[in-house]
């Protein structure tokens, strides 16, 4: 398998460089060499690594210090994805747009089940009857 760093991860590998070179331009060297050793080892043994879902389809995730590298892996090649700081706030959340299509779609959602569940027994709007509505408690 071929490993590939993404244009993200070289950057941010660059600028943890920067960062610790700003106290330590020694240490900042032999940091980056190092991570860039784990990201070697990542690509000997990929499946050795975490998967993290909440993170994406597919991504892994290697512990290096106080950093996380985070890769997929596909059936050709492994990529390194990014390199962050573990006390980074790495969870995917929605937008706010998406947020409000979340809540619209529970508020239909519920309004079809109190529907359905009527004592009257409500007759279903037409567009309803092509469909399958599904609820889930």
């Amino acid at each position: 398998m071929v490993l590939t760093l993404s244009p993200l991860a070289v950057q941010d590998l660059e600028e943890i460089g920067d960062y610790i070179a700003d106290d330590n331009p020694v240490r900042a060297l032999s940091f980056v060499n190092g991570l860039y050793q784990q990201c070697l080892l990542i690509g000997e043994t990929p499946a050795l690594y975490r998967q993290r879902p909440e993170l994406g389809r597919g991504i892994r995730c290697c512990p290096y210090g106080r950093y996380l590298i985070l890769f997929s892996v596909n059936t050709n090649d492994i990529r390194i994805q990014r390199i962050l700081h573990g006390a980074r706030d790495i969870i995917p959340q929605p937008s706010s747009e998406q947020a409000i299509r979340n809540i619209s779609t529970i508020r239909f959602l519920r309004a079809i089940s109190r529907i359905l569940n009527s004592p009257a027994k409500m007759p279903l709007p037409h567009s309803l009857h092509r469909h399958t509505v599904t609820v889930f408690r």
